[in-house]
Formats: structure tokens, C-alpha cells, sequence
């Protein structure tokens, strides 16, 4: 896993400065109400990469396993068919969205609607390049993957600038640049990979298709919807302008999810493979322990840094998205716990256990729709709904986190230590920037000098701490074992590159 995830990292340390430049260079321009119908479009494309019946989730599933049966008849044959039902699907999605937008009183401007007409371009070109990198991850050609990461993000981000100078409607100029970009993306993609398809429309490998992915599609849209409804709720009751400060926090924090998503992403043509011939659950036990606490280091790290920088960043540079500042701390911490339930859930989906998934996300979504409607109505405050966010992602992830660490072997008892572990390293970097603040409020510093002094402080502190956990068996062994590859878990379907 460790090689696969440094080759996508490879194209990642390339792609998220200029993924960072991307956020920002469009909150700047955009003024907080376009940026927050901007951010309603990004989660209507992550509602369309699921709207693929299962076709890419059973494909995505079946190739690792059959490739661990040595079966490659049948591994070509799924890949042919469902690259065609996968083509037909999207292409008549794509045209319906594309000229309802046509049919007379139709209830939206015609700023959003054109919008949405470039938007359905956007969709059809990214989930193309998904099936591709999907195909490329099931390879393990995860150079591919890595490089056309970067592709995007490079030319995303040069024809936001060419594009932002023309005469054109910021949102439409935003939506043009993603369609050029993801053209060129996806035909380096395709240049790269070299795969050749053919046509199959085979009814019968499209239902085996959809039989083996349709619950991971039912999980990806409910988990879309979970993580997505808080902003409906701030849209619909208090407007565009407060889900722009909304969402310029969540794209901030959204970083966090996309790390912690790359080793998830990686490991998923492994552990089929490993699953196809190993049904010994408690094998997995290492891993899951392993890399979790790992895992825990790297997002509580990148967490504190984010949340010690933001009061330089809102302040100075993004000034016009100050209202959103104190949701932006909460969205963080939420997304530290719900990426934290990434691997644990992606293991749970592996040994066939997804229904634990529904079922909390379910309840997740009943919860979360509730409480934001109660606290926007009540509060009237963006503030309130990240707060309530967060409560609840941090019930989902220990929730999964510990019904994965039961599959593997662990008691209750145990798994409430191992939680507790996880947790210790992000607590206490928000105690550490948490006093530091008070500290020097008291003292009237300059903001950028209790920035860097944060910043640094987390530096010498995470290596510290990891080092006094884990010296016992010595600080270079730990760390080896804990990138091991001895055991790999499933991903869900992931797009690593994304839209925004």
C-alpha cells in the first residue's frame, strides 16, 4: 500500500498547492452569495458520480477479486461491459440535465441555468476520467493516477487565471476552465493508461455488475447526502451569502478528507485481492490498529496547522469571509472525525458488512437534519449547524471505528482504549493552539507571529509526542510497521482528483 500511496502522493505534492490556489484564487473572485451557489454545484456533482446504479462500484469490486482468482476471461469481459452501460447511463443523464434547462418557466435564472448546462459538460468529462482512474487503480498503475491529479490541478488553476480575465460571468468563467481542464486531464489519462475497450452489452454482466455494487452506490449516496445536507439547510433558510462563508471553511477543511482518502483509495485492488483468498478476520487486526494510529498523526497534525492559521487567513487575505471564521474551526474538527472513520469504514464495506454503514448513516442524516433545522431556527447561525456537524460526525466515527475493530477481534473495552489513543494526538494540538491563543491575546502580538509561533510549536511537538508513544519498540520500527503493507482494506468509489 505504502509504495502505491507515495506514487499518488507523488502527483498530489504537485497537485494540492495548486488544488489550495484553486479555493482560493475562486472565493477571491467570486463575491460570498455566487461562491455559494458554486459550492450547491459541487454537490450536485458529487450526487452524479453516484448515479451510476452500481456499475462502476461493482466493476471496482469484482476486478481486484477476480484478478486474486487469476480469472482474466472474466475480469476482461466485466471491464468491457461495464464501460458501455457505464457510457450510455451518464450520456443520457447528462442530456436530460443538460436541456431541461430549456423547458419554459423553468424555475432557476439564467445565470444558473447556463450554469447548470456547463455544469453537465463538467460532469460527464469528470465521471469519464473517474472510470478511468478507477481502471488504472484496479492496474495498480497508480503513477497514472498520481500525474493525472496533477494535469488537473495544474491546468485547472492556469485557466481559472486566463479565464477570470475575460468578459464573461464569474461562475460560467469557473465552469469553462473545469471543462478545458478536465479535457486535457482526461486525454493524458487516456494516452497514459493505454486501455482499450470493446463494446459488450451483455445483460447478464451488467446484473452481476450492479448485484456486487449496488449497495456501495446505496452507501455512496447516503454518505454524499450526510456529509452534503447542512448545506441545503443553510441555503434554503439562510441564504446563498452565509453558505458561501459556509462553504469556503468546508472546501479549506475538505484537505483533510482528501489526505486521509489517498491511502484509503490505494489500498482497494490490494485487499480484494488479499480478500479473495484470506477470510480470517483477524488478521486484519494489525492493520487496523496500525495504521489507524498512524493515520491519527497525520490528520490531527494537518488539522492544527489549519485551525492556528486560519485567524492569519480569514483576517488578512479572505477578509470578506470573516462571518465564517468560527464555523470553519468546527468544520475542521468535524472532518478530522469523519475522516478518521474512512479506512474503518472502507474495511467494514470489504468483508460485506455495509449494512452497519446504511444503518448509521441513516440515522446520521435523520440526526443531522433535525438538529440543523432546529439550530438554524433557534440560532439563525452557520456557527450552530457546523457545531451540531461535527457533534454528529464524531458519533458516526466512533461508531464505525469501533464496530470495525470489533470484526477484527477487539472487545468493547479495548476498542473504547484504541479510540481514546486515536483521539489523544488532536486533542491536545487543539489544547496547545487553544492556549497559545490566550496566551499571546493577552500579550497583543502580532497575528503573524502567533501564526508562525503556532505553526512551529506543532511541528517539534507531533514528532515529540508519536516518539514518547512509541519508544518502546523504537521510534524507526514503529514507524515501519505502521506503513506496512501487510494487510489492505477496501475503498470506497473515491474520485481522488475531485472537481473543486
Amino acid at each position: 500500500m505504502l509504495k502505491g500511496a507515495l506514487k499518488i502522493l507523488g502527483g498530489n505534492i504537485i497537485s494540492y498547492p495548486f488544488n489550495l490556489a484553486k479555493v482560493f484564487i475562486i472565493a477571491k473572485v467570486l463575491d460570498p452569495g455566487t461562491y455559494g451557489v458554486f459550492s450547491l454545484f459541487t454537490v450536485i456533482l458529487s450526487y452524479s458520480l453516484w448515479c451510476e446504479f452500481g456499475i462502476l462500484s461493482g466493476m471496482d469490486k469484482i476486478i481486484p477479486y477476480l484478478r486474486g482468482k487469476s480469472d482474466y476471461t472474466e475480469l476482461n469481459n466485466i471491464r468491457n461491459a461495464a464501460f458501455t452501460w457505464f457510457i450510455f447511463v451518464y450520456l443520457f443523464l447528462i442530456i436530460v440535465l443538460f436541456f431541461v434547462t430549456f423547458i419554459p418557466g423553468f424555475s432557476f435564472s439564467k445565470e444558473i441555468n447556463v450554469g447548470l448546462r456547463l455544469l453537465s459538460v463538467v460532469i460527464f468529462l469528470s465521471v469519464v476520467q473517474n472510470f478511468f482512474l478507477t481502471i488504472a487503480r484496479a492496474e495498480k498503475r497508480f503513477g497514472t493516477i498520481g500525474m493525472t491529479n496533477a494535469v488537473f490541478a495544474v491546468s485547472s488553476v492556469l485557466l481559472l487565471l486566463l479565464f477570470f480575465k475575460a468578459p464573461l460571468d464569474r461562475l460560467h468563467a469557473t465552469l469553462i476552465s473545469f471543462i478545458l481542464a478536465y479535457a486535457i486531464s482526461l486525454l493524458f489519462c487516456m494516452l497514459r493508461s493505454e486501455f482499450n475497450f470493446k463494446m459488450n452489452l451483455s445483460v447478464s454482466k451488467l446484473k452481476k455488475i450492479i448485484h456486487m455494487g449496488f449497495p456501495i452506490v446505496v452507501i455512496g449516496i447516503s454518505f454524499t447526502i450526510f456529509t452534503s445536507i447542512d448545506r441545503w439547510v443553510i441555503v434554503k433558510y439562510l441564504g446563498k451569502s452565509q453558505l458561501g462563508y459556509y462553504a469556503f471553511g468546508m472546501s479549506i477543511a475538505n484537505f483533510l478528507f482528501g489526505l486521509m482518502a489517498v491511502f484509503a483509495y490505494v489500498s482497494f485492488p490490494l485487499v480484494r485481492e488479499r480478500f479473495a483468498k484470506e477470510s480470517d478476520l483477524t488478521k486484519f487486526n494489525p492493520y487496523m490498529h496500525n495504521t489507524m494510529l498512524l493515520m491519527s498523526y497525520i490528520i490531527a497534525f494537518s488539522s492544527s496547522i489549519l485551525i492556528a492559521t486560519l485567524p492569519f487567513v480569514y483576517k488578512n487575505i479572505f477578509y470578506k469571509y470573516a462571518s465564517g471564521l468560527e464555523s470553519a474551526y468546527f468544520l475542521i474538527i468535524g472532518i478530522f472525525f469523519i475522516s478518521m472513520a474512512t479506512i474503518p469504514g472502507n474495511f467494514i464495506v470489504a468483508i460485506n458488512k455495509q449494512k452497519v454503514i446504511i444503518f448509521a448513516q441513516a440515522i446520521g442524516i435523520a440526526v443531522l437534519l433535525i438538529a440543523d433545522y432546529l439550530v438554524v431556527k433557534l440560532t439563525g447561525s452557520i456557527t450552530g449547524v457546523s457545531a451540531v456537524t461535527a457533534g454528529t460526525f464524531f458519533i458516526y466515527s466512533v461508531f464505525v471505528i469501533s464496530c470495525s475493530f470489533k470484526y477484527v477481534g477487539d472487545t468493547y473495552a479495548k476498542s473504547f482504549k484504541l479510540i481514546l489513543k486515536l483521539l489523544l494526538p488532536f486533542a491536545l494540538g487543539l489544547l496547545i493552539v487553544f492556549l497559545l491563543r490566550v496566551v499571546f491575546n493577552s500579550l497583543s502580538a502580532p497575528e503573524l507571529f502567533v501564526t508562525l509561533f503556532k505553526v512551529v510549536t506543532l511541528v517539534f511537538f507531533y514528532p515529540l509526542l508519536f516518539y514518547l508513544q512509541n519508544k518502546d519498540m523504537g521510534i524507526f520500527r514503529k514507524t515501519k510497521i505502521l506503513l506496512g503493507n501487510n494487510v489492505q482494506p477496501v475503498t470506497e468509489n473515491y474520485t481522488p482528483s475531485g472537481l473543486f
